[in-house]
């Protein structure tokens, strides 16, 4: 007994290299330490890779590792795994001299470093990973472990984005002659990792190939398997990219695996006879276990269909895709957007504005094509503005010049053909509806199986929960599409109108405002100006059709077209030169040469003092024109330079004809504003003010003018703080005083000789109606003395508010017989009002208005 524990305790030593000594730690480091630590470490990966979801429409990983926030739920075991195997290393390290060198002799140490080297680098710890595997890889260069260690440092690097230390080790681990074979299909994947990250995907392809051949795992032979059909997918290597898809669906791989194999077969086929895959897809529509996929599977089919040329089966396809698609968002946006691009090409630009505008409302905000597809999305939206602005202003001028029998006939047969198209769209929608819940049917009317419907029970079940989809939950009784049933039962026959027509199945339209004839009669422009208005409406719109062609979605046949019509609509239009340049130009890309010459004489001899005569009559004209601003603006430094020094003289004799000169150049605005600011420093502030903006009025769109807005707004409130101080003085000597927030009238004074009160009354309400509706105001007419009138508007709610108004009603034509007769109109409260009623005495007030409110400057 004495005899063994003396030997337990002798093999306990590290000090001796014995074969005792290394057996005991040999066993001990293995079971009773390096195996919970390993097994702490693999039951981490195993949870991460676990709760990582693939996306099978996207580029797999090669290694389901997930991010760092993954990785945050397995740092408690990978504690664990670290902790185990460093009193592994602690207890059971034994390094002894062999043939002259020191290295370690117990076989589990290496394998308990390699354990805390991977929990470092699950933790995202990666400088202490990579200090444990350099370790490894300096002490234990005898060993296989050292290879192990290696590939782990590099998977480090790629987790940290360093990509030339990756390479340099893998370089490295390439020139080993003694790699052993079971690390060959790890290094491989690891490479592969390496290069798809790089986006090198043909040396990744390589190395993952190799890596399939060597691994031995079913579970990373389908990954691997599955990301070299993409990466060939990636590459346009299509048939390779089904050869591997259908060694994925041989490895009897998870369902969802088989799944998408079959479908990206489908998505990837082109050419050649497509029967085989579109029974498969057809019999996957028929499985119920992908009801939840139809989505899917219908974009497959689709794909099939256009890819053999035909597009009206493949749009219906994609249609069904679309309605199929319930949780999977980016399934619906691929089907619209493919539709979208489909009538987009045709070109039918209705209806691919109608899907783009679908697609941009479930389309994530980060997918490669948003920011592009917004744009033709917008684009079409322009396009379907202006067309409707072109139609329904030239039904409306039609209808002005019909007489009225023609006019109400044309209007009827509108309203019937408004009433049939919604009734049709009802009815296409829940058709469209029933046929994508439907499971059982195909585009074509492919429907075998030859079962009866009533002996499946899961066809049953399915078709009930379609019905409560559609039409709710209805009690089985006559008349069950109605929800109203009394027109029925009054009668107690059956819910069928003396038409035939049955009543409840399509929605009435006939009272939707578009089917009424006032709808249309109310909108024609029946007056002179208003039907120059209409005119100019269209032109506009024309106009701008026209450019969404050219300039947004670059088809030069249709934009040649809209011009031409525009020029057959009128020649007379502020669109004129500007629409020939672009048929001039429009017709020498096209190389239509005689149309070309037309437009340009035309030009010519219609537009001479144009820029665009310019352009066509020298062909310099643009060097030209950038030589004079290259000119002017040294002219403009120098002008500037005189201005900072105070030579007011010279900035204004010599920036004068400067300004003239260059008067068609960008910088004209600065050369003006600083030959303005120049004259300032002499001329009166009432002169200078009205200088200032006239530059505004010039160059509206400038910074000349936003600065010269600047310095008005500072002379503006140094007036103001001036008249502030001399407001309060008069109000404390005036009987009147001024309250902002006190109700206020707009008074308007008219000489009934002069002026029919009544017609006048009547325009002041139509103003208030169609300009200031949202406001209760009332308007009254009171005798002030002899002929003169009083018009009071009544009701304005603040000062602001009237003198909104005030602003407003100036510029309108009624207002012509007070402004001709030199008569008077004013703001006052309710207050002042009654003030001024009773001292009658219009002059003391006008000089109190003339001082307190803000537009009378204006006026």
């Amino acid at each position: 007994m004495f005899f063994a524990v003396t030997s337990l305790l002798l093999a306990c030593s590290t000090e001796k290299n014995a074969w005792i000594n290394r057996a005991f730690h040999n066993v001990n480091s293995r079971y009773n330490g390096y195996y919970h630590a390993n097994q702490s470490l693999e039951q981490g990966i195993f949870t991460l890779k676990t709760s990582h979801k693939d996306d099978l429409g996207q580029l797999l990983s090669v290694f389901p590792y997930g991010d760092e926030s993954n990785r945050k739920g397995i740092f408690g075991q990978m504690d664990k795994a670290i902790e185990k195997a460093t009193k592994v290393v602690a207890k059971h390290s034994m390094i002894h001299k062999i043939r002259k060198e020191k290295r370690e002799v117990t076989n589990w140490v290496d394998n308990s470093y390699l354990v805390i080297g991977k929990a470092h680098l699950f933790k995202a710890e990666y400088g202490e990973a990579h200090k444990v595997f350099e370790y490894i890889e300096e002490n234990f260069y005898d060993m296989d472990s050292r290879f192990d260690a290696k590939i782990w440092d590099i998977q480090t690097y790629l987790f940290q984005e360093n990509y030339t230390e990756a390479y340099r080790l893998i370089k490295n681990l390439e020139e080993e002659e003694k790699f052993p074979n079971e690390l060959v299909a790890l290094f491989n994947a690891v490479k592969a990792d390496y290069f798809i990250k790089n986006e090198e995907l043909g040396e990744a392809i390589a190395s993952l190939e190799r890596a399939t051949i060597q691994e031995k795992q079913k579970g990373k032979r389908v990954r691997y398997t599955y990301l070299l059909a993409q990466l060939n997918e990636q590459l346009g290597n299509q048939s390779e990219a089904v050869k591997y898809y259908e060694q994925v669906i041989k490895l009897n791989p998870p369902y969802e695996f088989s799944f998408q194999a079959k479908i990206n077969m489908a998505l990837g086929y082109s050419g050649g006879d497509n029967s085989k895959i579109k029974s498969v897809l057809n019999k996957m529509v028929k499985d119920e276990k992908n009801k939840e996929y139809l989505d899917q599977i219908y974009f497959a089919l689709a794909n099939l269909e256009l890819n053999k040329g035909n597009i009206e089966a493949g749009k219906e396809y994609l249609k069904l895709s679309a309605v199929s698609s319930v949780e999977n968002k980016d399934q619906k946006s691929q089907s619209y957007l493919q539709l979208g691009d489909i009538y987009f090409a045709e070109p039918e630009y209705f209806m691919a504005f109608a899907y783009y505008d679908t697609c941009v409302k479930v389309l994530p905000r980060d997918h490669v094509e948003y920011d592009v597809l917004v744009g033709k999305r917008d684009n079409l939206k322009d396009l379907v503005q202006h067309y409707k602005i072109i139609e329904e202003e030239d039904s409306l001028q039609n209808l002005v010049n019909m007489s009225e029998d023609e006019r109400n006939e044309l209007i009827d047969r509108m309203i019937e053909a408004y009433i049939e198209k919604k009734e049709d769209e009802a009815d296409a929608k829940e058709q469209e509806t029933l046929l994508a819940l439907n499971n059982n049917g195909t585009v074509g009317g492919n429907n075998s199986g030859g079962a009866w419907y009533f002996s499946n029970q899961s066809a049953i079940a399915q078709g009930r929960s379609e019905f409560m989809g559609v039409f709710g939950d209805r009690a089985l009784e006559d008349n069950w599409r109605r929800s109203d049933k009394s027109s029925a039962g009054d009668f107690g026959g059956p819910d069928i109108a003396q038409t035939g027509q049955e009543e409840g199945e399509i929605e009435d339209f006939s009272e939707d405002e578009e089917a009424q004839r006032d709808y249309y009669l109310a909108k024609l422009p029946m007056s002179d100006s208003a039907y120059t208005a209409s005119v100019d409406r269209l032109l506009d719109a024309y106009f701008n059709l026209g450019m969404v062609y050219l300039e947004g979605l670059q088809n030069r046949p249709l934009a040649l077209q809209t011009f031409e019509e525009l020029l057959k609509r009128s020649e007379d239009s502020q669109f004129d030169a500007q629409s020939r340049y672009i048929l001039y130009r429009l017709n020498k890309q096209l190389s239509n040469s005689a149309e070309a010459s037309k437009y340009e004489r035309s030009i010519l001899s219609k537009h001479p003092e144009t820029e665009y005569a310019k352009i066509i009559s020298n062909p310099n004209y643009f060097k030209e024109l950038e030589k004079a601003k290259n000119e002017a603006n040294r002219y403009y430094q120098q002008l500037y330079n005189w201005y900072q020094n105070e030579d007011y003289s010279s900035v204004v004799n010599q920036g004068e004809p400067l300004y003239e000169k260059y008067k068609g150049t960008k910088v004209a605005p600065r050369i003006l504003l600083l030959v303005v600011m120049a004259q300032g420093t002499v001329l009166p502030q009432k002169e200078f003010v009205k200088k200032l903006k006239n530059i505004q009025m010039i160059y509206p769109e400038t910074s000349a003018s936003e600065d010269a807005g600047v310095i008005l707004l500072r002379i503006s409130n140094s007036k103001r703080l001036d008249k502030k101080k001399a407001q309060k003085e008069f109000e404390s000597n005036s009987l009147y005083k001024l309250d902002r927030m006190d109700l206020h009238n707009v008074i308007i004074m008219l000489d009934s000789e002069k002026a029919n009160v009544s017609d006048f009354k009547g325009e002041i309400a139509d103003f208030n109606t169609e300009f200031f509706k949202l406001i209760p105001l009332n308007v009254k007419s009171i005798v002030w003395k002899d002929n003169e009138q009083m018009m009071i508007v009544s009701g304005i709610p603040t000062a602001e508010k009237a003198e909104q108004y005030y602003k407003a009603i100036q510029s309108e034509g009624f207002m012509d017989v007070v402004k001709n007769n030199g008569s008077l109109y004013f703001i006052t409260s309710q207050v002042n009002f009654k003030t001024l009623m009773k001292e009658r005495n219009l002059s003391d007030y006008m000089e109190f208005f003339l001082n307190s409110y803000k537009m009378v400057e204006e006026k």
